[in-house]
């Protein structure tokens, strides 16, 4: 828990929390909106209990700790608290919106992103125009998580060689009156996310919730967000179940595990490091990525003929692997795990 958390509430223990109301159920949230809803509403109640803060906000290693819990559940979170964060950052959104700020700060609400569309190449595929009081929308963010989880969400869209950021209401039905209808994703795991494919046609978005504005340059320099690489979540999980399976037997190959355990600690204090100094280095998506698909696949070699089990949770870790090797992150990102597939570019 923080470190400046020394009493907490008998009631709810952060850590007791996530092993016994998040990874036992880890398989079902990754299915079921309505257990995912209730299971954050529990979470953020509890985590209010502990916390005198003002802004309830977690710390990138409790985000990191959901991650290692359920994949599912730390990345619908992450979204609310990576929003809360860039809100937290404006003053002047915060007196405009102050009723919607006092509930999306202390967790009485959430809020997703609609944001990662703006690192795609090409053209911009969400716009606005100028109107009065206001913009009016146009076009797709094409992903988007928490369909009816969160209340508001933080939008970025392109208007000229600006970028605008601006909160909404989030939609609440597939197809709205405000100009916005909606289309779930069907994933091969972590439908419990609600991922969704928005379409904007002349939405209006107030004025008075513009975030920020921003230049339209890949060379600008943004400021590091608090939540770096969080994902690596999820090769620890896999990295303490296969201490655990050392310690719990004699295992024929404890050795030779043994060895490669010690190597993968050893990539993983690099990559700790490379959080703290160089957290926007595109390569660190890369390498955490390549630690956390050789933690689940040493894992699935500890257990053998058992990773097949239905029990096993390797086979929804590899699978959460798959489809976070894809998404939320830099192109450049994109282009070095192609470049380290394939052996270079020419």
């Amino acid at each position: 828990m923080r470190k400046n958390d020394d009493i907490l509430i008998e009631t709810f223990h952060f850590e007791n929390f996530l092993e016994k109301k998040v990874f036992q159920i880890a398989t079902e949230l990754d299915n079921s909106v309505l257990l995912m809803k209730s299971t954050i509403a529990d979470f953020i109640a509890g985590v209010r209990q502990t916390t005198q803060e003002q802004i309830l906000l977690l710390t990138n290693t409790e985000l990191e700790a959901l991650f290692s819990a359920s994949a599912a559940f730390g990345f619908t979170l992450g979204q609310h608290f990576a929003a809360i964060e860039r809100l937290s950052e404006s003053d002047a959104w915060k007196q405009k919106n102050y009723d919607c700020w006092k509930k999306l700060s202390t967790g009485k609400e959430l809020c997703g992103l609609a944001t990662t569309h703006l690192g795609r190449p090409g053209p911009a595929i969400l716009t606005g125009i100028k109107a009065t009081g206001g913009y009016q929308l146009n076009g797709t963010a094409p992903w988007s998580c928490g369909f009816g989880i969160f209340d508001q969400l933080v939008v970025g869209f392109e208007i000229n060689d600006q970028v605008v950021f601006a909160t909404t209401e989030y939609p609440k039905s597939l197809k709205t009156d405000v100009g916005v209808s909606v289309k779930q994703h069907e994933l091969v795991c972590l439908n419990g996310t609600a991922s969704v494919l928005m379409n904007f046609k002349e939405t209006f978005i107030d004025e008075k919730h513009v975030i920020s504005t921003r230049p339209k340059s890949s060379d600008i320099k943004i400021r590091a967000s608090r939540y770096v690489g969080f994902e690596i979540g999820i090769g620890k999980r896999a990295l303490s179940e296969i201490q655990s399976e050392l310690q719990a037997s004699t295992h024929p190959r404890k050795k030779i595990i043994s060895i490669g355990t010690d190597k993968i600690k050893a990539r993983l204090n690099i990559l700790e490091r490379m959080r703290a100094e160089t957290p926007q280095d595109p390569m660190l998506s890369v390498l955490i990525f390549e630690f956390n698909q050789d933690c689940v696949r040493l894992l699935s070699l500890t257990l053998g003929a058992r990773a097949l089990l239905k029990t096993s949770f390797v086979s929804r870790l590899q699978q959460e692997l798959s489809l976070f090797d894809a998404v939320v992150q830099s192109p450049k990102s994109i282009a070095l795990k192609i470049e380290r597939i394939v052996g270079g570019f020419d």
